[in-house]
Parts: C-alpha cells; structure tokens; sequence
C-alpha cells in the first residue's frame, strides 16, 4: 500500500488513522520545517468517533445482556431503537467491508455509520439516565456541555488545518491530536 493514498479499510475509520489532504500551498519555502504554508485536510474528529464507539459497545453490551441473560428492558420503545440503529451500523460496516475488497474506498463512506453512532449514543444516554433526564439532575447536563466543549475544542484546534490557513509544517504537525494520525501534513 502506497503510503500517500489516502483511502483506508473500514477499520481504521473510528479513529481516523488516514486523512484527505486536498490542498498543500506554499507561500514562502525555504525548507520544509520553516515553510509557511496553507493545508487543507480533512480528518475525523477523534471525539465523535469515541462517543461513537462508546455508544456501540454499549448497546451492544445490552443487546447481548438482553439476549444471554434475559435482563428486563427498561423503556421497550428505546430499547427498540437501539436494537435498528446497532442493526444499521453493523450490518453498514460488514457490507462495506465486503466491498472495500473489491475496491477503494474513502473518508466520505463513513457519514453515514458515524451518523448512526450519534443516534446510538443519543439513545444509550436516554436508556441509561432516563430517570436523572426526568429529575433534570444538573450533573447529566454539566457532562453533556463538557462533551460539547470537547467535540467544538478539537474542532478549533484542527482549525488551521480545516480551513486552509497559513502555517508552518510544524504548526501543521501540532494540529495531529493523536500520533498515529497519518499523512496529515505534506513535506
């Protein structure tokens, strides 16, 4: 696998190992550590894809309850929600996988599993703290606006990069959140 190519198996979506590098403009180049330059990427924002993630296994962790250990289901209705929306998403990623052997795929493919997610984690939260959502408990809403404050925190931080701003390679590589984060900024 080229190294460059920036497509990646399905696998590696939840945590964003390849980026869509549309853009490299330099404005000045003198080397390219000190080179002021303009990067345009596109890339997963690793929070969402961990409330993501979080809420899959969760509902998974209750489906499967349900089914081993026959625990009673609180709100039948979410639990139903919760069953279709793990359904989507499973049965999303395993028909994208079989197609992801006969060709490229790319970043774009995962919209719609991480749009499931959203919904997945929305009602893992509702099933979960249902009677705390009730009491409008303070905690439920302060956690909500501290994940808020993340999700919009890694977003600013991955600013210069999203929108094509001026910056050095090494201003460039700080936007990187995670180390394992490939081919975000071109030399």
């Amino acid at each position: 696998e080229d190294p460059h190519d920036i497509n990646s198996l399905p696998i590696e979506w939840p945590v964003g190992i390849k980026n869509i590098g549309y853009l490299t403009v330099y404005d000045n180049y003198n080397n390219y550590k000190t080179a002021i330059g303009r990067y345009l990427s596109f890339q997963g924002n690793p929070v969402n894809w961990s409330v993501g993630l979080i809420a899959l296994l969760l509902s998974l962790c209750l489906i499967t309850a349900r089914m081993v250990f026959d625990i009673r289901i609180l709100n039948t209705k979410t639990f139903n929600y919760i069953l279709i929306f793990t359904s989507l998403y499973i049965g999303y990623m395993i028909s994208v996988t079989i197609i992801a052997i006969q060709r490229v795929l790319y970043i774009n493919t995962y919209f719609l599993p991480l749009f499931f997610s959203f919904i997945l984690f929305f009602l893992i939260f509702n099933y979960i703290f249902e009677e705390y959502i009730v009491k409008k408990d303070k905690i439920i809403y302060i956690s909500l606006l501290l994940l808020v404050f993340q999700i919009f925190y890694v977003y600013y931080y991955a600013s210069p990069i999203t929108y094509a701003q001026s910056v050095t390679y090494l201003e460039c590589e700080k936007t990187k959140i995670v180390d394992f984060w490939e081919d975000l900024c071109d030399r």
